[in-house]
């Protein structure tokens, strides 16, 4: 008998239906009316459950659970011998299933391939004065690798990460709410188990070593360039898992003032109107080493500019681009301390 029978109530009575039946039937039974003081007991004991909204729910909870085991109960003690029904097998004993035939029927894969982790790009940049020989450069960058020798396999999830949970229940209410994937316990979702072997230098499974990257880039090659070391970017950390590629962008470092189109530096000094009068030596050892350029007097045109033929990047190993000289001209010169008679004569002379 229910709770709810003895408060001769139903499942959907209100909280004001109970006390009202509660205090009917609590006049007919209690002890000093001359009824039973079990009864009784009882009776308060069943209003205590239904009267308290979350006493109730864990109440009605229970009670479900026991009709559904009496199904399940009567259902089983009629079957006489196992009955399979593709992955779910039923006998007297009760339900088991087997969830990877359940998976594959759903085109669910179980056994997941390894993926590689994503690429790391890093940014080498190199000198424009340097663009003109091969590149040699060193980086040194510290790796934290699974130790391969120490780390197995994970016997339990085969690597996976993941474990179906095997269940073989008596009741229905377990086998159509099944936990069927979880994280493997035993690894941790690695898919790896630490076994040290003795005269290993790992530390807890892991590696830790320098190593350093060597960046041989012929000089044709340089603009644009892109480096790859395989395995050296992302490192795995677990079974499924595949360490990424490096990749190392080389950026020609240019000076102020200092532009490249294709393989031709464009390069645009501030010069003062006297230079341009007078001519000007200029330095460019900062583009190209040890490399001088001569503006010739008079070279007054806003839109000038000098081309140094064969200077520029190497395209091929043997062919460059040129290297283009464009002038702004700086007009903030004080002229007068020079007359106009002096100008004069310095453009009227033949």
């Amino acid at each position: 008998m229910s709770y709810y029978d003895i408060l001769n109530v139903n499942k959907s009575a209100s909280l004001e239906d109970i006390k009202k039946s509660f205090r009917n039937i609590a006049k007919k039974v209690h002890p000093d009316k001359g009824g039973d003081q079990k009864e009784f007991i009882l009776l308060n004991e069943a209003y205590e459950t239904l009267i308290d909204i979350d006493k109730r729910k864990e109440y009605d909870l229970k009670l479900n659970q026991i009709k559904t085991n009496n199904l399940s109960d009567i259902f089983f003690s009629k079957i006489n011998s196992p009955i399979n029904i593709g992955p779910i097998s039923i006998s007297p004993n009760g339900v088991s299933i087997d969830i990877k035939q359940i998976f594959k029927n759903m085109n669910v894969n179980l056994n997941r391939t390894p993926t590689r982790l994503p690429d790391i790009y890093e940014t080498l940049n190199i000198p424009l004065v340097d663009c003109f020989n091969d590149v040699k450069q060193e980086v040194y960058k510290t790796i934290n690798q699974i130790c391969q020798t120490c780390n197995l396999k994970c016997v339990h999830c085969d690597g996976q990460g993941v474990s179906l949970q095997p269940f073989k229940n008596q009741r229905f209410e377990q086998v159509l709410n099944p936990s069927m994937i979880s994280p493997c316990i035993h690894c941790k979702s690695t898919g790896y188990l630490l076994n040290k072997k003795d005269g290993c230098k790992c530390k807890d499974g892991n590696i830790l070593f320098n190593t350093c990257l060597v960046i041989d880039i012929p000089k044709h090659i340089i603009k644009n360039a892109q480096i790859q070391f395989a395995n050296m970017g992302k490192q795995s950390t677990k079974y499924l898992e595949i360490s990424s590629n490096l990749f190392i962008n080389i950026v020609i470092d240019k000076p102020r003032n200092v532009e490249i189109q294709n393989f031709d530096i464009i390069y645009s000094p501030q010069v003062s109107i006297k230079d341009m009068i007078t001519g000007i030596i200029l330095d460019i050892s900062h583009i190209t080493k040890d490399c001088e350029f001569s503006i010739p007097p008079f070279s007054l045109n806003p839109q000038i500019e000098f081309v140094v033929k064969g200077m520029g990047l190497y395209q091929t190993n043997t062919s460059r681009g040129d290297i283009i000289i464009k002038p702004i001209i700086n007009y903030d010169f004080d002229f007068s301390y020079i007359d106009n008679k002096t100008l004069c004569a310095i453009f009227d002379k033949k």
